[in-house]
């Protein structure tokens, strides 16, 4: 492929800090609850179908999320109690945190005892859900799914999607511990482009192949326009490339899971089936890790290979030289100062009306970034499964039953789920062609319902779209809820666990503070720079660390043994 599509197909891996929660803005106390002994005990131990109970005792279930509260929720609570109070006769409270902070609230709240029934947790929160579970505050939740007491959950919730949704405990086994909610495995991103400006010049970008022309264009033309906004504080454009191999085996992952989150490093599955950690910040530098990828693996031929495309668009100035900076991407291409931004195709709607509403005059493009889905290559785009949005019960909860068959109750009907996803059938929105959805204001209250459906009822078997978007895009977000495209990240499903390596692992984070410099193309002297954070690394524990690694991963491939695709 040409040098353009490796660069821009690269950007797809930031997408995953999109996929699932589209509208959180660009998101450490490890205390113990208060866990009672029947809070345990209890967890998925009920003996009748909820569907097919009588009216129970009254309960209140208080939730708190990120973010505000949707409007006309009263609406929709109101039609919830009148289909459901001859049954599940439950009250809905809803509390609310900051998209920063929610991780701080939860783990606050179960310290401190309060009564808390269902929270929203993820892996990028402050503490994160495995946080949450190592330190046992919150209830284990595995009885309540592939169970025919909870007919909603087991149609839903695979075995093998929760397989991969699973945490580590404190009892050293895996356990779900949140519900997990995505409407596909990857967010299917587009590069929104000012299609305007590329007829402007001449330009007809049909594809990643256009681009670097589209964007020379904007340096020599519009003076002042960044021809590509970038989260570079939290992205690093080199960070995707290898998704633009086309692999012939899957066995390995340059996406460790490592430190904080943070990239440093890979991980190998050997041919005698043990794991291996790179000993190099860049995976493909290490010999033995070397070894094992495919020939189609440009890394094999030039390891820093991603490194000079970054570089290229750095120095280029098709990014902003203050790119570790840029607090707000999309802002910057909805105010006209840059000319394309990266954003999930899962939130078309929400790009196509802000552009309309900001530059009323311009005209919006889009192309997708990921070639290999858009053109039907099937296992060749990599994902964990994994979501990036999960509603837990805290071990403050006084009945985790009573939450559990509210969840079930969304799930058991295509209905259930659209009222709270999309709100009144009739008042909020009507069907329309295609299984597609019309959103409409309530006539009674001028409001238009916008719960995010990230915090409760996202799911691939349940995946409606408005029907103000376009057939290409409704196409192409479809296909990202289709497992046949992906194949499964060697470490899906694994959690590590660095309390045996905390000084190690504290020293690591901070030898690669300078990843986001290095990836995003700043530091021309890739090499030399590589070379000395590897000597950092060694000296900040690394081996200690990647050998803890490999022992906790060997534990999980005895129990969870990769099958490839």
């Amino acid at each position: 492929m040409k040098k353009a599509v490796a660069v821009l197909l690269s950007i797809l891996m930031v997408m995953t800090l999109f996929a699932g929660c589209s509208s959180k803005k660009d998101a450490n106390e490890n205390t113990s609850g208060n866990k009672t002994a029947d809070v345990t005990k209890e967890a998925g131990e009920t003996t009748d179908t909820p569907s097919a109970q009588a009216a129970k005792d009254p309960y209140e279930i208080t939730f708190l999320y990120p973010g505000e509260a949707a409007k006309d929720m009263d609406v929709v609570l109101n039609e919830f109690y009148a289909k459901t109070k001859d049954t599940l006769n439950l009250k809905l409270n809803f509390l609310y945190g900051g998209w920063d902070d929610i991780g701080q609230k939860v783990s606050l709240k179960i310290s401190a005892g309060e009564k808390l029934d269902s929270a929203f947790l993820a892996q990028w929160t402050a503490p994160s859900i495995q946080e949450a579970a190592l330190n046992d505050q919150l209830v284990n939740l595995d009885k309540y799914f592939n169970n025919d007491q909870y007919p909603g959950l087991k149609a839903a919730f695979s075995e093998d999607y929760l397989s991969t949704n699973k945490f580590l405990g404190s009892d050293g086994e895996y356990h779900v511990y949140g519900i997990p909610f995505s409407n596909s495995y990857d967010a299917g991103a587009y590069l929104y482009y000012r299609k305007d400006l590329a007829d402007k010049y001449g330009i007809t970008v049909k594809g990643v192949d256009d681009i670097e022309a589209y964007y020379d264009a904007i340096l020599a033309n519009e003076k002042g326009t960044t021809p590509l906004a970038f989260l570079g504080s939290q992205d690093q454009l080199m960070n995707a490339f290898y998704s633009n191999n086309e692999l012939a085996k899957h066995n390995y992952s340059s996406r460790g899971l490592m430190p904080g989150g943070v990239l440093a490093g890979g991980v190998i599955i050997k041919d005698d089936g043990t794991a291996y950690v790179s000993r190099s910040y860049l995976p493909a530098l290490d010999p033995e890790y070397a070894k094992y990828l495919d020939a189609n693996d440009k890394s094999k031929s030039d390891p820093y290979w991603a490194y000079k495309i970054a570089v290229r668009f750095y120095q280029k100035g098709y990014i902003s030289k203050d790119v570790l900076n840029t607090t707000d991407a999309q802002a910057d291409f909805m105010a006209g100062r840059a000319a394309s931004v990266i954003r999930g195709a899962d939130v078309f709607n929400t790009i196509a009306t802000q552009f309309k509403e900001s530059l009323p005059n311009a005209e919006l493009g889009y192309i997708p970034f990921n070639t290999f889905v858009a053109n039907e290559a099937e296992h060749q785009s990599g994902t964990t499964f994994q979501a990036w949005n999960f509603a837990t019960v805290p071990v403050t909860c006084e009945n985790p039953d009573r939450v559990m068959e509210f969840y079930d109750w969304i799930f058991q009907s295509q209905e259930n789920h659209d009222l709270f996803e999309l709100g009144v059938e009739g008042k909020h929105w009507k069907a329309a062609d295609n299984s597609k959805y019309e959103v409409t204001a309530n006539p009674d209250t001028g409001n238009t319902y916008n719960f995010g459906g990230y915090l409760m009822t996202w799911n691939p078997t349940m995946l409606k779209v408005s029907s103000s978007i376009p057939d290409d895009v409704y196409n192409y977000v479809k296909k990202f809820s289709d497992e046949k495209y992906f194949y499964k990240d060697i470490t899906s499903g694994f959690s590590f666990n660095s309390d045996s390596v905390k000084t190690e692992a504290a020293l690591i984070s901070d030898a690669i503070s300078i990843r986001t410099a290095l990836g995003n193309g700043m530091m021309a002297d890739y090499e030399s720079e590589i070379a000395k954070l590897d000597k950092k690394l060694k000296n900040s524990g690394w081996e200690k660390y990647a050998e803890e690694f490999e022992k906790q991963f060997n534990e999980f491939l005895k129990t969870h043994p990769y099958e490839g695709q």
